[in-house]
């Protein structure tokens, strides 16, 4: 195997083109078309279980239907320009500049019993975009994690599993590789937060959680530098102290104290060096190396604490300032200019005061 393959080497370097035999050639094009179908996958459906659920119901939907068995349903997708769908819903576009500042997503419940689906249900959610997880051997490829986390159902407080979603991202192409669940007892905030203010602590547990887990991983990185960095500058200085200790360890002899004078100064000479060499990177690695890497970390932080800083303003103008505020100020303006209608018209009837001028009636009467 290896002498043909030196041998086409070798004719290679002497030939303009090179004959690749018929069934490499389809191997390769059924990988290619192998991978083309997999990043065109069709969309992914999810049925999630969603215990104690309020149903709203197929036949009447004006009232809240307990003890009805339900489930929630999902459909992911990816869009040609590599945006997550969630629900004919934009979720994740490519670029950053696009990202919505507040949206609103929806999903139909299914009845368990006859598999009937209900009316658009408005979803009280949290989503998370984490680190995406590269490899060295292909720099092109990475997977992105989505989290999705279903807080309640038009204000309704629910306890459902967290849909997690894997994106394959590649130059140009990207595609669901999985969709698993993350169990509800396993998700922040789920034994601690009780129904009253369910959807305000289940966000600030998530964000709390998040918080302390990218806090975690850059003092993880932080100590294994340092680690490394300490690793180092006593390996330098263990290799000069064996050096020494020959002179320290050894009887007074000034025979072999002039010994090392003649022969040993090329020694000491290059282990001064290797410290100098050592002292250096320490410091680099010290002051310009861990600086930035804790300022990245920090940059990062900032910027997930802000993004989700964002979609908690964005979810409170949902689910506060849309919610029926603006209707019920825009009945009182109405009210207000009918009041005013009424009392010009009424006002209209009366004929106005009738003036005199005292100045004119009294030099008249002068006159006269």
């Amino acid at each position: 195997m290896y002498i043909s393959a030196l041998v086409a080497g070798a004719f290679a370097l002497h030939a303009s083109a090179f004959l690749v035999p018929l069934e490499i050639s389809e191997a390769a094009e059924k990988a290619k078309s192998d991978l083309a179908s997999f990043f065109a996958a069709g969309p992914n459906t999810l049925q999630l279980d969603c215990p104690g659920c309020p149903f709203f119901g197929i036949e009447d939907t004006t009232q809240v239907q307990p003890n009805i068995e339900n489930k929630i349903l999902l459909e992911f997708d990816v869009d040609a320009t590599g945006t997550l769908i969630i629900n004919q819903q934009s979720i994740l576009p490519q670029s950053a500049s696009d990202v919505p500042t507040s949206f609103a997503l929806t999903a139909p419940q299914i009845r368990v019993e006859d598999g009937q689906q209900t009316r658009p249900i408005q979803l009280d959610f949290v989503w998370e975009r984490l680190q995406p997880i590269t490899s060295k051997a292909n720099p092109d490829l990475s997977i992105l994690p989505i989290q999705l986390t279903i807080l309640g159902l038009q204000g309704y407080p629910v306890k459902v599993d967290t849909v997690a979603v894997h994106l394959l991202q590649a130059p140009g192409q990207t595609s669901i590789t999985k969709i698993s669940r993350i169990p509800f007892n396993d998700t922040p905030g789920a034994t601690t937060c009780d129904t009253s203010k369910w959807s305000i602590c289940r966000l600030r547990a998530i964000i709390i959680a998040r918080m302390h887990a990218m806090l975690e991983a850059a003092k993880a990185r932080a100590h294994a530098a340092h680690g490394w960095v300490k690793g180092q500058g006593k390996g330098c200085r263990g290799k000069f102290d064996h050096h020494r200790g020959g002179h320290r360890g050894g009887p007074p002899n000034m025979h072999h104290e002039h010994g090392q004078t003649a022969h040993g100064g090329h020694h000491h000479h290059h282990h001064h060096h290797a410290h100098r060499f050592g002292r250096l990177l320490h410091q680099t690695l010290r002051f310009f190396v861990i600086p930035a890497l804790l300022g990245v970390i920090g940059g990062l932080v900032a910027s997930a604490i802000g993004m989700l800083i964002g979609q908690f303003i964005a979810f409170l103008w949902i689910r506060y300032h849309r919610g029926g505020r603006r209707g019920s100020v825009r009945e009182v303006e109405l009210v207000v200019e009918e009041e005013e209608k009424d009392a010009l018209l009424i006002d209209g009837d009366i004929a106005p005061p009738q003036y005199q001028d005292i100045e004119a009636a009294a030099v008249q009467g002068q006159k006269n």
